[in-house]
């Protein structure tokens, strides 16, 4: 009965201790008496042979009680423990991603800049009026990588590389006023 109640649910292990008692019940009332070997027992016995019946009753509802609701609190733990570190492997996870994709963007910023400049001064060196299919290409291709750097800027901002290229000098006292500041907001908040 107490193996059934730590593995088996709170059922299971009822229907186990309702069978364990009938069966138990059942060999108060079918058994074979062994030879007592000239002991003569009077009705004492029938009520050691009934507290031992009561005690395995009481104990089987002790068991099935106390026993199934350890075993389901240590289930419960365990199945909040696994969700915990499979919470921490998902973050894991997106920070890894976050960092890749500044790192990417920033990686294409600076040659995306440098096609940036050459464009321009592509332009500014064949004219309109004598290339117009030259200046048409280029004025493309200026705004292909003008998108390019919108999207990588969207990247930047969500992996949170905006925070640090957008930030801007002030006094030290301003910038401890404010931290403490929000860190008292998110303590009510």
């Amino acid at each position: 009965l107490i193996i059934a109640a730590t593995i088996l649910s709170r059922l299971y292990t009822w229907l186990m201790a309702v069978l364990t008692v009938a069966c138990y019940t059942a060999l108060l009332f079918y058994n074979v008496p062994l030879p007592h070997g000239g002991m003569h027992h009077d009705g004492g016995f029938q009520m050691h042979v009934f507290g031992m019946w009561m005690g395995f009753v009481m104990s089987a509802g002790f068991v099935a009680i106390i026993i199934v609701g350890m075993a389901h609190s240590l289930r419960e733990r365990d199945r909040k423990l696994a969700m915990a570190r499979e919470q921490a492997l998902q973050n894991e996870r997106l920070v890894a991603l976050g960092t890749l994709a500044a790192g990417a963007a920033h990686e294409l910023g600076t040659p995306l800049g440098t096609m940036a400049i050459l464009t321009a001064e592509l332009e500014q060196d064949y004219a309109a009026s004598t290339h117009p299919d030259l200046q048409k290409k280029l004025g493309i291709l200026s705004s292909q990588v003008k998108r390019c750097k919108e999207a990588l800027s969207v990247i930047s901002v969500s992996a949170g590389a905006g925070r640090a290229e957008s930030g801007h000098a002030m006094p030290v006292g301003d910038f401890l006023d404010d931290v403490i500041t929000e860190w008292r907001q998110q303590q009510h908040g």
